[in-house]
């Protein structure tokens, strides 16, 4: 019982979802004699998402009986914790997104041209605000009708160097060079091509995966690009809600499960062969004579935090001092 059985109990619902989703589509694709025989497909449709709501509300209630964290030492405290952070909510008390000078430029647009969820802004806000007004270079996946490039541009402004890449010849229309907005052909499956891009266009400040979605796409687009963004650059990927859907699920990993793994990363200073406490002491003596103490992967050196939203990861790249506390 309790929380983390809670949240697999979670995990299981979204199973449950994609299973149906693809048996649905299964079904939907079939012609055999024993699916009319049944009554049809809507009938057999309506069947399966009866027995989804169903399973919801039963698994629903188990939610609510593993909250109780009977079993936990300290009951009471859980149970307030399950009271005030894990109890369902009506989505009507969540606030409209507040207003900054990114999502403004949204809400101007009226040709339709730009897609992005509302509660992207204040994340974008956040990270991307301090390359605003300088001479930066953006980097952006996925150009579809061209509007968030033109976005991007009004944001960063006249000396930001915007650039698209997209795997369909008509974006090249969207370029505009004399405004320092490009567009790049190619697919971010290509690896050598993603590579041979950053390495020739100047050191990219903020880079955004709006690609493909696909969790293969995702990843090696990371492993690809993040090496050869900006030392004090931003990596971030969005629409990460397509990690839930069998669509897009091409590899073992999703992005997320990747992510977390990379954010394990950022402790490998305290991992063997040095105990805490140990190396702690030894990382005081040795910063003091300006001697490293232990090789950690370089990613841990040189990624300051990663962050997790909604949808959205975002890397921020930084050299890492090494670590170390004493009393003074």
């Amino acid at each position: 019982m309790g929380l983390f059985r809670f949240l697999k109990r979670k995990l299981n619902i979204t199973k449950l979802e994609n299973s149906l989703n693809l048996l649905q589509d299964t079904i939907l694709k079939s012609n055999d004699n024993n699916i009319k025989a049944m009554g049809g497909v809507n009938e057999i449709l309506n069947k399966l998402d009866n027995f989804e709501k169903d399973n919801l509300k039963k698994e629903q209630g188990i939610f609510e009986a593993d909250c109780s964290f009977s079993n936990w030492p300290d009951n009471q405290t859980f149970n307030f914790a399950v009271n005030k952070l894990y109890h369902l909510t009506d989505v009507s008390d969540f606030s409209h997104q507040e207003h900054s000078p990114l999502y403004d430029i949204f809400l101007n647009s009226t040709d339709k041209s730009i897609h992005k969820w509302h509660h992207y802004f204040p994340i974008y806000e956040r990270h991307f605000s301090r390359f605003r007004n300088t001479k930066c270079v953006i980097v952006e996946v996925g150009v579809d009708n061209g509007g968030s490039l033109k976005m991007w541009k009004k944001y960063f402004g006249e000396r930001a160097e915007i650039h698209g890449i997209d795997i369909d010849p008509k974006c090249l229309k969207h370029q505009d060079p004399e405004h320092g907005i490009y567009v790049h052909i190619g697919s971010q499956d290509d690896d050598a091509f993603m590579r041979d891009l950053l390495s020739a266009i100047p050191k990219t400040d903020v880079f955004i995966d709006d690609g493909g979605h696909t969790v293969k796409q995702q990843i090696k687009t990371f492993l690809s690009c993040y090496p050869l963004i900006g030392e004090n650059g931003v990596y971030l990927c969005e629409d990460l809600h397509s990690n839930t859907h069998p669509a897009f699920y091409d590899a073992h990993w999703n992005f997320l499960d990747f992510s977390f793994k990379n954010a394990a990363l950022l402790y490998a200073w305290y991992r063997k062969p040095y105990s805490f406490a140990g190396y702690m002491g030894d990382a005081i003596k040795d910063h003091r004579q300006n001697r490293t103490v232990a090789a950690v992967p370089l990613f841990t050196a040189i990624t300051k935090g990663i962050h997790f939203y909604d949808s959205i990861v975002v890397y921020e790249k930084g050299h890492v001092c090494l670590p170390f506390a004493e009393r003074r």
